[in-house]
């Protein structure tokens, strides 16, 4: 056999193949998701109101750490309960303040480089920091940041999921020690 042969020979098992596979498995089943693109799209009705805690939980895929759901003009759109608790505000009077007053002063440079290169395309940009988070009585904590991209149908950016991953606290032993 020529070599001509033997290569389309090869090119029609690759294609029997594949569309063997594709009718067994289902297209469904191959399709490879990306939580980190799924996560970034909301309807145009959810882009405007507040979600429930469970609700943005899902569509940050993230069920252990704090969150925030930050707006395109840098105010909280909601705060989850426990990490108001943490740091002391009420959800009345942390709406209408600027997410840049919380951060330390040494951070903000570096923190602004970060949010410059995550406003250049829609994309997750994980674990950032550690960024220092000030509480209401002025103590600072340590955070890992996870930003995640909120945007319309269109693409239009709508707003920022803010995962925070507290790591003052050491991750092994937990035992107080004297």
């Amino acid at each position: 056999m020529s070599k001509k042969n033997i290569l389309m020979i090869a090119c029609a098992i690759f294609i029997m193949t594949m569309s063997t596979i594709l009718f067994l498995v289902g297209e469904e089943d191959l399709k490879v998701e990306n939580d980190e693109i799924k996560t970034s799209v909301l309807n145009t009705t959810d882009s405007q109101k507040i979600l429930s805690e469970e609700e943005y939980r899902k569509l940050l895929n993230n069920y252990e750490d704090e969150f925030i759901i930050v707006n395109t003009d840098r105010t909280f759109r909601f705060l989850s309960p426990n990490l108001l608790k943490i740091h002391g505000y009420s959800p009345e009077e942390i709406t209408k303040l600027n997410v840049l007053t919380f951060i330390h002063p040494k951070d903000l440079p570096s923190f602004s480089n970060m949010l410059m290169e995550f406003h250049k395309e829609l994309k997750v940009m994980n674990n950032l920091g550690p960024i220092r988070v000030k509480t209401r009585t002025g103590e600072f904590i340590n955070y890992l940041i996870t930003l995640i991209p909120f945007a319309d149908k269109e693409g239009e950016r709508t707003g920022t999921g803010v995962i925070l991953k507290n790591i003052d606290k050491p991750l092994g032993d937990t035992e107080e020690k004297a």
